[in-house]
Order: C-alpha cells, then sequence, then structure tokens
C-alpha cells in the first residue's frame, strides 16, 4: 500500500478526507451513485497512487 494512503503511525486509513464537497446528482438504485464535486482539485500524488490501485 502507498505511503500515501498511511497514518503517521503506519496503519491504513479508511478514508481521506478531500476537503468540501457539493452535491451534483444520484442515480440508480443498489448500490446507488452519488456525483460530488470538490471545492478544490485532488493532491496530484493521492491522485496518481489510487489510479494505480483501480488498475
Amino acid at each position: 500500500m502507498p505511503d500515501l494512503f498511511l497514518d503517521e503511525n503506519g496503519v491504513a486509513m479508511s478514508y481521506v478526507f478531500l476537503g468540501v464537497a457539493s452535491f451534483v446528482k444520484s442515480y440508480g438504485a443498489r448500490p446507488m451513485s452519488i456525483e460530488w464535486r470538490l471545492a478544490e482539485p485532488i493532491p496530484a500524488g493521492l491522485l496518481k497512487e489510487s489510479r494505480k490501485l483501480v488498475g
């Protein structure tokens, strides 16, 4: 796991706070999808590492 997703004790974080977000829309059911718009862009390093995890 990239260090970017570990806290100061080396423990994997359950989530990363990306700042203020505004609701855009929701759709579907089971599972429901929700689209948000972030007030600030995702930091480049975090975006790069998260894309590696998705594949």
